[in-house]
Order: structure tokens, then C-alpha cells, then sequence
């Protein structure tokens, strides 16, 4: 399977004018919805990274359906990185491995090159 990832919105994004979120916000609704039908024809799964939770409620329960829909297809895996940046992907990196520290289900001495990529989106 080919995998290929495209960086639709920055967390940088967030800072622009709430109209012009709104309306990348109402695009990637209306493409999602709009691709849906061909993504599944050409056997497409949709799969997301980022902070997907700070998404509108709308925008994200749209994503859901289309990623639940393209679930089981397996020619190739296209991840939409929404509410992403690499300042984001560590900082949730690490937070994880902190709260996995913290729980005494991981042991910060054996934290390696292999945990740390475990953990990223």
C-alpha cells in the first residue's frame, strides 16, 4: 500500500482571521463529502494527523464518517496533517511519554530512538 500525506492546515493556520478559518474550515467539508464516492472507487483510505480534536464539531464528525467509510480500502493510505506541526507532533510525543513515565508503565531509562517514534502520529 502507498502512503501519502498532505498538510492541509498548520497549527500556524489558527491565527488567521476567524472568516478565513471558517471558510478552510467549510472547503474541507465540502471536498471530504464531495471526493468521498471517488476516494472509495479508487480504493483510498482517509486517515488524519494532528490535533483533530480542536477541529469544528461539524468539521470533524465529517472527517469520522469519511474515515470510517474509507476504512477498509488498501491501495492507498492519504493522511490529511489538520491542526499539525511538528512543534505539535513533539510536544504530543512527549506529553504521552510523560504520562506513560508518570503511570509507571514506562520506564524513563529504557526511553528509546524506538519509543520516541512509537509515539508520533
Amino acid at each position: 500500500m502507498g502512503y501519502l500525506t498532505l498538510y492541509a492546515f498548520s497549527t500556524e493556520n489558527w491565527k488567521r482571521p476567524k472568516a478565513e478559518v471558517d471558510a478552510l474550515m467549510d472547503l474541507l467539508v465540502r471536498t471530504v463529502v464531495g471526493e468521498l464516492e471517488e476516494l472509495n472507487a479508487n480504493g483510498v483510505r482517509l486517515h488524519t494527523i494532528g490535533d483533530t480534536a480542536s477541529l469544528p464539531e461539524g468539521c470533524r464528525n465529517t472527517l469520522m464518517e469519511a474515515i470510517a467509510a474509507t476504512a477498509k480500502n488498501d491501495r492507498i493510505t492519504i493522511t490529511l496533517a489538520l491542526s499539525y506541526s511538528a512543534r505539535w507532533e513533539l510536544v504530543h510525543m512527549a506529553r504521552t511519554i510523560a504520562q506513560e513515565a508518570k503511570a509507571g508503565t514506562l520506564d524513563p531509562e529504557g526511553i528509546t530512538d524506538a519509543t520516541v517514534a512509537a509515539r508520533l502520529s
